[in-house]
């Protein structure tokens, strides 16, 4: 066993998610390396946000399907970055 690696991203649990088909249209997989993604408790759903190119992108997994949500406001793309779910709000937090 040799030491850790120095990145300090390499303790962070890395998340990567097979969207499928997303659009239906029989395209290719869209996968998310080092997106965030929270339980959203009010609203019974995951919800997914960025990604390993800076994505910008919010997706929702209702158990079923995965769906591309386009909120009014969007925040710059990230990636390593975390979600939680505020239960006095009821909201999932970006930070």
């Amino acid at each position: 066993m040799g030491d850790p690696p120095s990145d300090s991203n390499a303790k962070r649990p890395r998340l990567i998610v097979s969207l499928g088909d997303p659009a239906g249209i029989g395209g290719e997989v869209v996968l998310k390396a080092l997106a965030a993604a929270e339980y959203d408790g009010a609203r019974d759903r995951i919800v997914m946000f960025g990604g390993s190119n800076f994505d910008d992108e919010t997706w929702e997994w209702d158990g079923n399907d995965w769906s591309q949500k386009l909120p009014a406001t969007v925040p710059p793309g990230r990636n390593s970055h975390s979600l939680h779910y505020d239960p006095v709000r009821q909201r999932v937090v970006l930070f």
